[in-house]
C-alpha cells in the first residue's frame, strides 16, 4: 500500500475521516491497518503494530516516533493534531 498524507484544518471532522479511512482500508485493502489515534501524544510498537501509549507531549521524542514509524510494515491511519495553548 502506498503511503498517503491527508491534511485537514481544525474542526473539519478529522476524527470521523480517520475512523472512516481506517474502516475502508481494513475492508478493501489491508486488514492489518491500525489506528493509533494521535501520533504526538504517545505511541508504542507492539508486534509490528503501532498502538496508543498515552503520555505527555514532551515525554516522547521525535526520534522515537520516527524510529517507531520506520520499524512498522503495516499501514496506519493517525493524525497530528497537537496544539499548545
Amino acid at each position: 500500500m502506498k503511503p498517503y498524507l491527508i491534511l485537514s484544518s481544525f474542526g473539519t471532522g478529522s476524527t470521523y475521516l480517520r475512523r472512516s479511512l481506517t474502516f475502508w482500508i481494513h475492508e478493501l485493502l489491508d486488514s492489518r491497518v491500525s489506528n493509533p489515534h494521535e501520533l504526538l501524544n504517545g505511541i508504542a510498537l507492539v508486534d509490528n503494530r503501532l498502538i496508543k501509549q498515552w503520555m505527555d507531549i514532551n515525554e516522547q521524542s521525535f526520534a522515537r516516533i520516527q524510529q517507531c514509524l520506520e520499524q512498522i510494515s503495516t499501514p496506519i491511519v493517525c493524525r497530528i493534531a497537537y496544539t499548545s495553548i
